[in-house]
This record gives structure tokens, sequence and C-alpha cells, in this order.
């Protein structure tokens, strides 16, 4: 018998059974032939993966992490833990004024422009005491810093922004001391343009707020004074017609309450793990429950 023939695929195919994997097995499968690295790194490719996972419960979202603070400058790292690369970002120089001083920061995903942004927020009081915003962003396309303007007249709580759907929010509060939440700032990475959102009418004064996200939708959770529950609102439009639904109320252990107004963790995060049946775990630093 004369030596079996290997069956060549068409390259359409081969895409169709890649993009069905997961990152871990891709990235094992760009060493299999310069053809195979040069399609699983090409832009349609990447683009199209990440829509599909978006889209399917079964992925795990792609998470990029970065920040590493020093006092009169910062340096920022983008880490992808998919591919194990990381980038160091330009440098930006930041004079910050011990004490007199803030800063949050934010990252996410423009998808018009194919690109990611990380975005810097500075405060800094002069010496009369009043604060001024300084609003900088970070293009990985361009490799570049922007100073942007026109920021609200609110002072981001959160440290770190939730991206949501092309929009990174922060909770805001009308003083930079203060704690208590009177809306959402927000950010759009397509145009950078600025915008406010209302907070849902959840009916009790002393409320801790926590903006924070459930799957792809952004959710508050509103930890009522004694800390034995918290419920739990969803927004799945952001759009002109944005609306709040209460999703469902946490009844907390005993033991958790003297966390919920001690923590400098200002946001949460919920994730699937059960779809079936409908449990979630809950991310409330420094607990983790289900």
């Amino acid at each position: 018998m004369g030596a079996s023939v290997i069956p060549v695929l068409p390259v359409e195919l081969i895409t169709e059974i890649l993009l069905k994997l997961r990152p871990k097995p891709l990235f094992k499968f760009k060493c299999v032939s310069k053809s195979w690295l040069q399609l699983i790194s090409s832009p349609y490719f990447v683009k199209t993966h990440m829509k599909l996972a978006a889209n399917d419960k079964a992925f795990s979202s792609h998470r990029v992490i970065f920040e590493h603070f020093k006092s009169k400058f910062k340096e920022a790292f983008i880490w992808n833990p998919t591919i194990r690369k990381s980038k160091k970002l330009r440098k930006l120089d930041v004079q910050m004024r011990p004490g007199s001083s803030y800063y949050r920061h934010g990252f996410g995903y423009d998808e018009l422009h194919d690109d990611y942004k990380v975005v810097i927020i500075c405060g800094t009081s002069d010496d009369g005491g009043s604060f001024g915003t300084v609003v900088n962003i970070y293009s990985l396309r361009t490799d570049s810093w922007r100073r942007v303007n026109n920021f609200p007249g609110y002072f981001p709580r959160d440290y770190l922004g939730k991206y949501v759907n092309g929009k990174i929010y922060w909770a805001s509060t009308a003083d930079v001391d203060e704690l208590n939440v009177c809306n959402l700032i927000t950010l759009d990475l397509t145009d950078e343009t600025w915008g406010k959102l209302e907070l849902p009418n959840y009916g009790e004064a002393n409320s801790r707020l926590m903006l924070g996200g459930m799957g792809s939708d952004l959710a508050l959770l509103c930890i009522c004074r004694e800390g034995t529950t918290s419920d739990v609102w969803m927004m799945k439009d952001c759009g002109v017609n944005a609306s709040w639904t209460k999703m469902f109320t946490i009844k907390y252990p005993q033991y958790i309450g003297e966390y919920m107004f001690t923590s400098s963790i200002f946001s949460f995060s919920t994730y699937f793990c059960q779809p079936n049946n409908g449990e979630i775990s809950l991310l409330l630093p420094p607990t983790i429950m289900i």
C-alpha cells in the first residue's frame, strides 16, 4: 500500500475551528507553523475571537491589569495574561503633593479605532485649597499620551473605573473628601467625551454604594447602613434610554457586616460560575461568597 496522504483543510475551515478554541490552546497552536502564527496573530482573528468570547459564557473574559505608582511620577504597564506579554507605557510625569492630591485611573477598549486606552485622572489643590483636575489618556495604537479637557465638576471616588461597553464609569462625589456618591461620571473611549449617569432610586439615604459589574453589564451594590443586606441593581442599556433594574437582595452572614464600611476598596465584581443553577460568586474584599 502506498503512503497515506494527509488531507489539507481549507484556510477558511481552519480559521472557523481555531476561533472556537479557548485562548490557552491558541497560544500553543502558534507554534504549529508560520502560517498558523500569522493567522492567530492577525487583527481580524484577534477581534473576531474576542467578540465570540464576549458572547459565550463558557469563555473567560479577557483581563488586562496595570499599575505601579510612585510619589512624583507614574509608570504604567499593560499586561495580557493570555499571551503572557507586557508593555511598559511611555512615562507620564505627574507632580503630586503629599496630602493634597489624588489620582484615579481606568482602562478600556475603543472598538471603533481598535485601540486600548489607559486613563489617568490627577487632582491637585493649590495654596488656596481649590482643586484642579488633569486627565491624560494613553493610546496603545499610537504609543502616546494626550490631555483631555472638559472634565465634569465632580470627584471620582473609585480608584479604578469600571469599563463596560466602550465607556469607563466612576462613582463620583460632590467633595474630594466625601464617600457618599452623588452620581456616576462616564468617559466614552471612542470620542473621549464625558457624561453623567444618575443613580437608581434605592430609597435609603444611609446606603453605601459600590460600583461594579455583573457579567458584562454595569451594576451597583447598595449596602444598608447595618451591613446586613445589599441590593444589586443592574443597567443593561447605558445609552439614552438607560434605566436601572433591581435584580436581587443579598443577605449577609452576621460576621460580614464589620467589613462593609471599613474596606478601602470601593468596587465589587460578580462572576457567573454556574449559569444553569443561577449561582454566582461575589467578590467583596476581603470576602468571597457564593
